[in-house]
């Protein structure tokens, strides 16, 4: 072995022994501590409507049609209603309300 290449290999070799021993590493990630869970009472959730179907054989504003869709509209501001109380429900059980 030259002497030029005896001084690259140790340069070489202090170089690799650098990087493996974490000279170029980055700093570990900071993990944030897990978050506390506390017991929830259940809260009743509403069940999804069935919603009446429109009939495609009718026009959309037909007299039937008019009626299944206002009646789909009343099922689903009730069904928002029970999913709002819901949240209501989870929210008061929390330290702070929100």
């Amino acid at each position: 072995m030259t002497p030029r290449a005896g001084k690259l290999w140790i340069v070489l070799i202090g170089l690799c022994s650098f990087v493996m021993l974490g000279g170029c590493a980055t700093p570990a990630p900071r993990v944030p501590p897990a978050p506390v869970i506390t017991g929830a009472a259940e809260c009743p959730a509403p069940d999804a409507p069935v919603l009446p179907m429109l009939d495609p054989a009718l026009p959309f504003d037909a007299p039937d049609n008019v009626r299944a869709l206002l009646e789909r509209d009343d099922l689903c501001r009730q069904y928002i209603k029970g999913l709002q109380a819901t949240v209501r429900c989870y929210e008061s059980q929390t330290k702070d309300g929100k």
